[in-house]
């Protein structure tokens, strides 16, 4: 039996993190609700969530496992981990992922690193800075 062909050169399109995700019926597009690049918090530890992380790329054909890891930079500790598996018969198709993440823990002011990983290799990456602001 043959093996299907694999492609695995991945274009990356969007890594944005935010509140919510809408996706309408019917036609299936998304509405991203309140698309965020820092955290204000006042306090810390602090529980954070939850959001969203969406994700897409494109020029990937075949199976392949991705994972999501969310890593405060200063502190080196996981703030959350998440895996799956894609199967995308053509490579002009447009992937869209849609991560829920439940609650993380932030311990303090920092920057975090948002990596998206398809078969062990870095994809898609960003910053999240975490500040603290003064109670008013």
């Amino acid at each position: 039996m043959a093996q299907p062909q694999t492609q695995l050169d991945p274009v990356p399109i969007a890594l944005l993190l935010c509140d919510r995700v809408i996706e309408e019926a019917g036609s299936a597009k998304k509405s991203l609700i309140g698309i965020f690049t820092k955290i204000l918090m006042q306090t810390f530890p602090h529980q954070f969530g939850p959001f969203y992380v969406y994700i897409s790329f494109t020029n990937v054909k075949g199976k392949h496992g991705w994972s999501l890891n969310i890593l405060h930079e200063e502190m080196r500790s996981a703030l959350a981990g998440f895996q799956g598996e894609i199967d995308s018969p053509n490579a002009k198709d447009i992937i869209t992922l849609v991560i829920p993440i439940p609650l993380v823990v932030l311990a303090g002011p920092g920057t975090c690193d948002v990596e998206f990983n398809l078969a062990g290799k870095t994809v898609l990456h960003r910053h999240l800075l975490v500040e603290q602001v003064q109670q008013t």
